[in-house]
């Protein structure tokens, strides 16, 4: 008997393995116009951390989120994988708490839309008019 269920529980998990690799993968989220209208809305909103200016602090944030079934940033959803600085990350999670309404990623099967988990990197960098001279 103990046999039995032993091989009943490995067919099972060998079933569902094989089904979650054929299952046909959601059309991804997309922002309006593409990822480079995100970074040109990106480098339109961005406001660099007054911190960050004086000490020419700049580096790439990656930043994870969820895309709800509307394309709308779930806020309490939003966490940093690469960090720069407190500052910069807090001004990484302003922006993308403030992103327009993305394309919500849609199940190709059930031809609805569905949540997603999403990472993107946000690069800061000063811009030379905004640098710190040396005196």
């Amino acid at each position: 008997m103990t046999k039995y269920v032993f091989k009943v529980i490995v067919m099972i998990l060998i079933s569902n393995s094989i089904h979650a690799q054929t299952k046909t993968p959601p059309r991804p989220a997309e922002f309006p116009g593409g990822i480079n209208q995100f970074y040109k809305w990106v480098d339109r909103n961005i406001i660099y951390p007054k911190d960050a200016l004086l000490t020419s602090t700049e580096g790439q944030v990656v930043i994870s989120f969820i895309l709800n079934e509307s394309g709308k940033v779930w806020g309490e959803s939003l966490t940093i994988k690469q960090s720069v600085s407190p500052t910069i990350d807090a001004e990484a999670i302003r922006l993308m708490k403030e992103s327009p309404i993305w394309i919500p990623a849609r199940d190709a099967e059930l031809g609805k839309a569905v949540p997603v988990r999403m990472s993107v990197p946000i690069n800061f960098m000063i811009p030379e008019a905004l640098k710190v001279k040396d005196k």
